[in-house]
This record gives structure tokens, C-alpha cells and sequence, in this order.
């Protein structure tokens, strides 16, 4: 019932509706209108009540439930199935574990994590109400050699997003990292599910530091956020519903017409590593090369001092920053 109440008032944000007239639409009675407003209220939506006008909703709690992003979805199909969380260990763990009986296009968002992850089993710090923690489920028909991808399409719709809204100049560490000057905003995990020939599922795992105020000891000189940067406070639902239609945008292209350059050349126009020297991770040393470039299959281009060249489909990288690597 909060849920339709809602819904009626964000359809008429602009006027003034009486109790009657959406007890009427609605189907229940004045009273119950005025009882579910109340509770809107105590959720931090921002209400005004008259009784001669009715009820003109002025503004909403920031706040990533089901009903806000459900009833706000810009996209065609992406995130049409939304699942929300006050606290959860991880979502990219929910979607896999749930993969078989969700929808793809499933979209999990939690307002905390608490065993968050970025590659390598490393912690990602996932602080309530602060950033935006989700996963989407996908289930493309590709092959499991074309899903790693998936990470570098979603770069580049991080990338748009943030330069769109915010005119931030924002950049790539390849394949996962967003940064903005030289330090980590965003990060994205895709883990997949699979058989020799197919994809099963893909979980797509994003964390956007929004909203953090500061950053203590090691990760002060490595992270940031879009608060940090921009000097003001992120609306959160805002940037996930941009970002959602950059992504579905890329994606479509890529599934449905094969083209993967789209998003490519944003990378690459957009890269942190691009003409540097950077360190890799071979065999648990790591190893200085030049990175000339990203080829068209995504793979990082690098030359080592010996002048031999090699593609690189996955890995760690580092990179020198004023305060360290990243």
C-alpha cells in the first residue's frame, strides 16, 4: 500500500492530491491514505499536507529500497528485477549462489556489505549508506572467452557516467579500476559461471565510493570518492540509474551487434596506463613493462626492457601515483 501511495504521489509531484482522490484510485479508505502518508513520513520522504489541497510530495530520503528503484527504472530491461538489502556479506556471493532462480537483469543493491570484495580476495570496504554496493546478474550467449569483456564495457559506462554528471576527468586502470586523480572511486568484480562452451551466468559486482566523507591510514592515499572530488553530496539513485542506462546501452551493443569498440575506445581514450611503465604480477614478483596499448580483444599491450612484447588478458597491475601505486 506505501508502495502505490508513493507511486501516485512521485505521478503528481507537481500538484497537490486530495485523500479522496487516491483513496479512490487507490481503492482504500481516507483514513488509511492519511495512516500510510504518516508512515512515508517516518521513512524520510518529505510530505506536505493540507486540508483544503491534500498531499505534494517535496522530497525523498536517500534511500536504495526496492520501491524507489523500482519505480524510477529508466532502462528497457536491466535492473526491471530488484533486490535490496539493509546488510549483506557480499552481492556478487547472493547473485551467484541465487543465479539459477533469478531473472537476468537482476539487480542487488545493499546499503552495507560486509565481506565486500575486489579482485584477489581483497577487502573493499563497503560502509553504510556511503557508496552504491550491487551486482547484476547477466546471462549473455557468448562464449566464456569474450565474458572478461564484460569488465571493461562496465568501465566504460562508470566513465561516462562520472564525466556526464560530475565533469570530472576520470580514468581507467585496466580492466577494473576507476580512478580520479590517481586514486580508486570505483571497483568492479565479474566473476561468471560456466561450462567449456557457455556462459551460464555472469555477476557483475560494482562498489562506488559516493558519499565517504574521508579516508584513514593506508587507504587515505589510495582511495577516494566522488564527494571528495566534487565537494558535494552525491545523489546516489541519480548516478545508478545514469550509469544503468550507459551500461545497457553498451551491452546491447555488444550482444546483440558484436561491437565491443564502443566501449573499447572510451577505455582507451580514457586510460591510467596507456604510454606508462607499470608493474605486473608475474608468478608472485612483479615485473616493470611499458604498456603500448589495449588491442582489439581488450588484452593489455605491454613491452618488457629486453624490447619482447605481450598481450595480457587479465592480472594485477600497479601503477605509480603522487602519494605511492594504486
Amino acid at each position: 500500500m506505501d508502495r502505490a501511495i508513493l507511486e501516485f504521489l512521485k505521478n503528481h509531484r507537481m500538484d497537490y492530491v486530495s485523500g479522496e482522490v487516491m483513496s479512490k484510485h487507490i481503492g482504500v479508505s481516507r483514513t488509511a491514505v492519511w495512516k500510510h502518508i504518516k508512515e512515508l513520513k517516518k521513512r524520510g520522504y518529505e510530505i506536505e499536507s493540507s486540508s483544503r489541497k491534500g498531499y505534494k510530495l517535496l522530497g525523498e530520503p536517500d534511500l536504495l529500497t526496492s520501491d524507489e528503484l523500482s519505480l524510477g527504472m529508466p532502462t528497457k530491461h536491466l535492473g526491471h528485477n530488484v533486490i535490496c538489502f539493509e546488510s549483506i556479506g557480499s552481492t556478487n556471493n547472493y547473485i551467484k549462489e541465487h543465479s539459477d532462480e533469478l531473472p537476468k537483469g537482476t539487480l542487488l543493491v545493499s546499503e552495507e556489505q560486509k565481506t565486500g570484495r575486489g579482485r584477489l580476495g581483497r577487502e573493499w570496504r563497503s560502509p553504510s549508506g556511503k557508496g552504491i554496493w550491487m551486482s547484476l546478474l547477466l546471462k549473455p550467449e557468448i562464449s566464456p572467452q569474450e565474458a572478461p569483456k564484460i569488465t571493461q564495457i562496465a568501465a566504460a559506462a562508470l566513465i561516462e557516467t562520472v564525466k556526464d554528471l560530475y565533469k570530472l576527468d576520470v580514468k581507467v586502470k585496466w580492466p577494473n579500476d576507476i580512478v580520479i586523480n590517481g586514486k580508486k572511486v570505483c571497483g568492479i568484480l565479474t566473476e561468471m559461471g560456466s561450462e567449456l562452451d557457455r556462459v551460464n551466468y555472469i555477476a557483475l559486482g560494482i562498489g562506488i565510493n559516493a558519499n565517504i566523507d574521508a579516508f584513514s591510514g593506508e587507504l587515505a592515499e589510495k582511495a577516494t570518492s566522488l564527494k571528495i572530488e566534487t565537494g558535494h553530496y552525491i545523489d546516489r539513485k541519480k548516478f545508478l540509474f545514469y550509469f544503468l542506462v550507459e551500461l545497457e546501452l553498451l551491452l546491447d551493443r555488444f550482444f546483440e551487434e558484436g561491437d565491443f569498440e564502443s566501449a573499447l575506445k572510451i577505455c582507451r581514450n580514457h586510460s591510467a596506463v596507456i604510454g606508462r611503465q607499470v608493474w605486473i604480477n608475474e608468478t608472485d614478483s612483479f615485473v616493470e613493462v611499458l604498456v603500448k596499448g589495449i588491442n582489439d580483444g581488450g588484452e593489455l599491450v605491454v613491452q618488457y626492457d629486453d624490447g619482447s612484447v605481450k598481450t595480457i588478458l587479465s592480472g594485477e597491475i600497479s601503477i605509480r601515483a603522487e602519494n605511492g601505486y594504486i
